[in-house]
């Protein structure tokens, strides 16, 4: 998915209704694009940072005499933004280039502001919200949308408000009564063509014929932010992976060398059983079942601790709870088997033990 920024300023398009339009035909050109399957403007993607804040009053909700309604996060959107991000809607529908030119007092909430207030998405459809230092002002919600991370892929869900890019009465007491128009988008144009040189100069070819002077330095993918937003992890990962593989190695080399060693404490006694009748596959099965018995005991003790030192890591994990038991019963499976591996070898030396030679070096 590329981004790119468009700017619409006022000595191209004065009237506020006429930047909305100039918005609209740059999209639709947008699409008509081959391998393009959709376009959204956005004054901010997902993860970009770029979102703004106000306080958010609810109807339903009242705040106390003289005291401030949470703040928000908000984006202004146009026609496509949710089909192309693709944020599914959970409830209601999405806000249309209509909406827009109409100037309707209409808006969009993301799913955990809906469930804030309200016990499922489908009830804050046609419930009222609206901005300004007092009550009043109300707008309508229309549709519900997914919860974003819009911090970034390690944080939490953030609760957003879309507002129409073009809107009136935005904040009256403030800004007074006249209409209120974005005129910077942040285009997403999802395509298969994203990456190649050649579909950004096509891009670049649409802007430019509407906005001559319409410098794209700002063009990204949302895969550029996700790495970004993801940068820190990735580190941190990176060097756990490697603390934790050089973990393996030493756990490894240190059960087979205890087993080896108890194995060279054990000629004598091993080379008898062998004298005696016992046969390779009895001599290692008593020492994988030994080397085996260690691993449990020291695998009990790991996931013991690990238990209460993984919430440390709460902050690195994404949709996986620090008590995940398929991840504690994968990696407790994955070092059992590495000990037995590592226990097999010693063993399968002992199973061909000469007994007269192992008598001999007694």
């Amino acid at each position: 998915m590329l981004l790119v920024t468009v700017t619409v300023p006022a000595r191209d398009a004065e009237d506020p209704g006429e930047v909305a339009r100039r918005h609209e035909r740059i999209a639709r050109r947008l699409e008509e694009l081959p391998g393009v399957a959709s376009v959204g403007p956005s004054t901010s993607a997902p993860m970009d940072g770029r979102g703004g804040f106000d306080p958010i009053h609810v109807e339903d909700f009242p705040t106390r005499d003289g005291r401030m309604p949470p703040i928000r996060r908000f984006k202004w959107i146009g026609g496509g933004y949710f089909e192309t991000i693709g944020n599914p809607i959970v409830a209601g529908r999405a806000l249309s280039w209509d909406d827009i030119h109409a100037r309707r007092r209409v808006l969009m909430v993301t799913e955990d502001f809906a469930r804030e207030y309200w016990d499922t998405p489908a009830e804050a459809v046609g419930k009222r919200i609206g901005t300004g230092t007092a009550p009043g002002n109300w707008r309508e919600i229309v549709g519900v949308v997914g919860a974003v991370r819009d911090d970034g892929v390690t944080q939490g869900r953030v609760p957003v408000v879309y507002w129409p890019m073009l809107i009136e009465d935005y904040w009256p007491d403030m800004m007074g009564r006249e209409p209120f128009i974005q005129r910077s988008m942040r285009y997403a144009i999802r395509s298969d063509r994203v990456g190649t040189p050649e579909f950004l100069d096509a891009v670049k070819q649409v802007v430019w014929s509407f906005q001559p002077t319409q410098a794209l330095t700002t063009a990204e993918t949302l895969q550029d932010i996700v790495r970004r937003s993801m940068a820190r992890t990735a580190f941190t990962l990176v060097m756990l992976s490697l603390a934790a593989v050089l973990a393996l190695m030493l756990a490894t080399v240190g059960v087979y060398g205890a087993i080896a060693h108890t194995v060279s404490q054990r000629t004598r006694e091993i080379g008898l059983r062998i004298a005696l009748g016992a046969d390779p596959g009895t001599v290692i099965g008593m020492i994988l079942r030994q080397g085996l018995a260690l691993a449990v005991l020291g695998v009990t003790a790991g996931l013991v601790a690990a238990f209460w030192l993984t919430e440390l890591m709460t902050g690195l994990l994404v949709d996986v709870a620090p008590t995940d038991a398929p991840t504690y019963a994968i990696v407790a499976a994955g070092l059992t088997a590495v000990a037995v591996v590592a226990t097999y070898l010693p063993a399968r030396r002992a199973a061909h033990v000469d007994p007269i030679e192992a008598l001999k070096a007694e």
